[in-house]
Formats: C-alpha cells, structure tokens, sequence
C-alpha cells in the first residue's frame, strides 16, 4: 500500500505530461493554419510579380529585410510553400548576393522551429507534414548511411523537399547546430543560381541565362544520382 501514492503521482506526472504535449501540438497545428490562410495567398501573389513585392517590402523602410526574413522563415515552418518564388523576390528586391543570405538567413531561422518541435513530438509533428508511408520510406532509404554527407547532398541539390525534410531529420540523431551548418552551406549555390537565372531573364541576358541554367541542371542532374543512390539498399 505504500507504493499506491508513488504511483498516484508518477500517473498525474504523466497526465500532466500528454496534456502538455496535446495543447502545444494543438497550437502548432492552429499556428501552421492561421499562417497558412495569412501568408500562403499573399506570397504567391507577390511570387507573380516581383516588381510589386519589391514596392511592398521597401514600404518597411529600415525593417524591410527583417520582414523578408521572418517571411522565409514562416514558408519554411509552412513547409508546403515552394521557396522558389520567395528566393526570386529576395533577388529583386535586395540583389543577388544579399537577397541570398537573407534568404538562408530566414531558411536557418525557420528551421529551428520546425527542427526542434521534430525533436520534441517526433512523429507527432512530422505527421503534419508527411504521410507515415513517406515517413518510413525516409527513413528505410538513409539508414546506415552517414547523416552529414546525406544533408549535405539532399540540400545541396534541387528537387528534393527541403522544408518537409527538416521535420524528418528533426527525428534522427544529427545535432541541431550541424544541421543547420551544413544545410546552410549546401543551399547556397542553388537559390544564388535560381535568383540570378531570374534577374539574367528580367535583363534580357539570355546568354547569361542560359550560362546558369546549365549549371543548375548539372545540379539537378547530380541530385538524381544522389536519389538513385539514396534508394539503392545498402549492403
């Protein structure tokens, strides 16, 4: 019998414990949706035109590159945003070279959040975002492989969906402050690639368009061997 009050608060502990995993996840979910409904339109009407976006971000005057940060960050936790058009407006508005790091600037911050609250609800959080076959998928294709390398490569090349694979990597056993380095460092090339085939085209410099398309299709072209060889089972 002197167990019984043990094991009357090792019950409310965990009581109090599912509570506060529900509400939190509940909040999230409702977060997530009310930026969905704020943002998702918003962005894709200012991803059509670029020029009208430039206008609107100035407006902020000083906070206009804050603003764009936190804008990338929340399509990052949205994570079923294409961050293409994002990229191209970051170009527009900031140029190549700073609308790229403040782009990355707003990857890292976004993927904080998405990355630890993967951390904390595993499944729970990743089922948001991803179905539990593509879920399993994920994770049967990188098992035993080395988990640097593999971010490296899947955020390195275009294609593959970055903001939804943060929630997935945010279950394994990489380090938060290795994982947004790395994935930092590999978007580089692409979103500086996808801005400046953009600004090239707005010039009419086709040659110099077409230079960095090619680039950017042997990147693309390198990331469905990284596909093949991620699906390839490993012996």
């Amino acid at each position: 019998m002197a167990s019984l009050p043990d094991n009357n608060k090792s019950n409310r502990t965990k009581r109090r414990r599912i509570i506060t995993i529900v509400s939190i996840t509940a909040g999230y979910i409702i977060l997530i949706a009310l930026l969905a409904v704020i943002y998702q339109n918003k962005l894709a009407e200012f991803a059509k035109d670029p020029s009208r976006f430039r206008e609107w971000i100035n407006s902020y005057g000083y906070f206009a590159k804050l603003v764009y940060v936190l804008l990338c960050a929340i399509q990052v936790m949205l994570a079923v945003i294409h961050d293409g058009p994002m990229q191209i407006a970051g170009g527009y508005a900031f140029g190549p070279v700073a609308g790229t790091l403040l782009f990355i600037l707003g990857y890292e911050l976004g993927s904080v959040v998405s990355f630890l609250l993967a951390r904390r609800f595993g499944r729970a959080a990743v089922g948001l975002f991803f179905p539990e076959e593509k879920y399993e998928r994920f994770f049967s294709e990188i098992r035993g492989r080395n988990l640097y390398i593999l971010t490296f490569l899947l955020y390195l090349v275009p294609g593959t969906p970055k903001d939804m694979m943060i929630y997935c990597f945010g279950t394994t056993k990489i380090r938060l402050l290795y994982f947004l380095l790395i994935s930092g460092v590999a978007r580089v090339p692409a979103v500086l690639l996808t801005i400046m085939i953009a600004q090239n085209i707005v010039n009419r410099n086709v040659l110099m368009a077409l230079t960095v398309v090619s680039v950017l299709a042997l990147l693309y072209f390198i990331g469905v061997l990284v596909r093949r060889f991620i699906k390839k089972p490993k012996s």
